[in-house]
Formats: structure tokens, C-alpha cells, sequence
């Protein structure tokens, strides 16, 4: 749950929180966040996120349990889609 789901007012900052109406609320939520959540958050993020690796660098990476695994169509897959998506917003431009 979020902050803002829980009706707690709050004063965000970039990557924190400035002020906090209920700050034992807040504790509360933090302490939900298990390293299962937050793996399950990253690797959500690094499925959807362009990185610097080749199809079979990610594979290799993966195997040694840095990356989540993906198959080499996969983050070939992705590569592609993100390529895609920075050439169709150049042409509009």
C-alpha cells in the first residue's frame, strides 16, 4: 500500500519524504516492503527498462543471478521495442 492509497497526507520530495501527518502509519507501510517485494519491484522495472547488454551478455549475466532471466528473444524483444519507440518519437518531432 501507498502512502497516498492510505489517505495519509504527506510533503514528497524527490526520493523521500519531506513531512508526514502519521509517521508511525508510515512505518507501518515500510515495513511491508520484504526483499521479496522489492526484488518483484526491480525486476518488474529492469523487464522494461532498456540496458547495455546484448542478447546473449544478458543470458550470460542472468545465469550468474545479476539480471532477471530472460530468454535471448526476450531481450531481443525488448531491445527491439525500445528502438522502435525512440525512432517514432523522433519522427514526430
Amino acid at each position: 500500500m501507498s502512502v497516498a492509497k492510505a489517505g495519509i497526507g504527506f510533503t514528497p520530495l524527490d526520493n523521500a519524504f519531506a513531512a508526514v501527518e502519521a509517521p508511525a502509519a508510515l512505518q507501518a507501510i515500510c515495513a511491508e516492503l520484504d526483499a521479496g517485494r522489492i526484488d518483484a519491484l526491480l525486476r518488474k522495472w529492469l523487464a522494461r527498462l532498456p540496458h547495455p547488454f546484448s542478447a546473449s551478455d544478458a543470458v550470460g549475466v542472468a545465469a550468474r543471478g545479476v539480471l532477471p532471466r530472460r530468454t535471448a528473444a526476450e531481450t531481443s524483444a525488448a531491445r527491439w521495442h525500445t528502438v522502435r519507440s525512440r525512432s517514432s518519437s523522433r519522427i514526430r518531432t
